[in-house]
């Protein structure tokens, strides 16, 4: 069996590459378990990255780590006011938070400004995909679906049927553990997604997926006709 060679965009050269683009990156949660990662990677290459979040103090402990192009700024997006405030500069907009993501999105989208969303709930992103028409007028562009599942599921999903055209579906298995790093809403949409009876039509507590080891899973059908990395492509 040949190994499974997944194409990256990551530089092979030690070196970070610098910010070629105007403005700054800010991170909506950027200093939570993934907003962090995110941003420090954007920092080691350069890239202006405003650490946003209703904790000052958490942002500017990350911020202390990368000075010359973190900052750190308090934002809390219920506030029109602050969130209006933070997006002045904004090139690109990352909602690493699961909280008034369409009105962010709208926000950012009819002032040109781009959104990558990284949540896994099929309503939040409906409602940003709706705003299509803003996005299209401001020519903004809106990035969904760019967690783990869906996310890089949908890319290797989207791999798997390039190279085996036939496939007529795909079954996208999640293994749930507690290894790693899991904010506060990556659990919440987890335990949300296994009690879900209007998901799952009894809920996942106490089932066994085949192949998980006895651990539950969750699974979705992929249609393979368009397999896009687009969010819909794990659903």
């Amino acid at each position: 069996m040949q190994p499974i060679e997944v194409p990256t965009t990551r530089s092979r050269s030690s070196e970070a590459r610098p910010w070629s683009g105007e403005g700054s990156v800010v991170i909506v949660g950027g200093y939570g378990a993934v907003g962090r990662v995110v941003a420090a990677t954007l920092a080691e290459r350069g890239v202006p990255v405003t650490v946003a979040g209703r904790d000052l103090r958490r942002a500017q402990e990350l911020a202390r780590r990368h000075p010359d192009v973190m900052t750190p700024r308090r934002v809390d997006v219920d506030q029109p006011d602050e969130l209006e405030s933070v997006l002045d500069g904004a090139a690109v907009v990352v909602m690493c938070v699961e909280r008034r993501n369409e009105q962010v999105a709208h926000a950012c989208l009819e002032r040109g400004i781009h959104v990558v969303d990284i949540s896994a709930t099929p309503a939040v992103l409906d409602a940003i995909e709706r705003l299509d028409t803003v996005a299209e007028r401001a020519g903004a562009t809106a990035v969904l679906s760019v967690g783990l599942a869906p996310g890089l599921t949908n890319v290797l999903a989207r791999w798997c049927v390039a190279r085996l055209p036939s496939a007529a579906s795909v079954d996208i298995s999640i293994l749930l553990g507690l290894a790693g790093d899991h904010g506060p809403d990556s659990a919440r949409w987890t335990m949300d997604n296994l009690t879900s009876r209007e998901r799952w039509g009894r809920g996942l507590g106490g089932s066994r997926c085949p192949g998980s080891g006895g651990v539950p899973s969750t699974r979705s059908r992929s249609p393979t006709s368009a397999p896009s990395p687009g969010r819909w492509a794990s659903r």
